[in-house]
């Protein structure tokens, strides 16, 4: 009896245990994508964001519909709508926070990154630490465009 006490205990024990997490390692390759995008986003960039991170098309999947952007003038209107609302909001800029997950795979991954967003006061908007997940896609010349994009909270909110 006493035994398996012990090994009960030691079990406890050991499930108790904090464990260090172990940091994500993301390829240079999207991790420079990724920061790449985020300060085209703070920037306001329509145009970079159109040509050289979105793919086409591009699906946003959101809580309450989906959005599937069959062209780059989809695309361009699309975050021209979305910049405009974020400006009548008072948005500043973004900072990336950290890797939440990645799954890469042959010409795809599956990235998950946190961030935060600020307004022009420096107060934070909205969530301290948003996140949001994005498919990535090789395109023909062998570069990363991000395909399908889950954003866990209101884009422009």
């Amino acid at each position: 009896m006493r035994r398996v006490i012990y090994w009960g205990l030691a079990l406890l024990l050991v499930s108790c245990q904090n464990t260090a997490t172990s940091k994500l390692e993301v390829p240079k390759e999207i991790e420079t994508f990724i920061i790449d995008y985020v300060q085209a986003w703070s920037d306001g960039d329509v145009e970079e964001i159109t040509e050289n991170v979105y793919g086409v098309p591009l699906t946003l999947y959101r809580s309450d519909n989906l959005i599937s952007l069959q062209s780059k003038d989809e695309i361009r209107g699309f975050l021209t709508s979305t910049f405009k609302q974020l400006d009548e909001n008072g948005y500043s800029h973004s900072i990336f926070n950290d890797w939440k997950h990645i799954k890469v795979g042959d010409g795809v991954a599956i990235v998950e990154q946190s961030f935060t967003r600020y307004l022009n006061d420096g107060s934070v908007m909205g969530a301290p630490e948003r996140t949001a997940s994005y498919i990535l896609k090789r395109n023909e010349n062998g570069n990363y465009r991000i395909h399908g994009m889950i954003p866990h909270t209101e884009i422009a909110e």
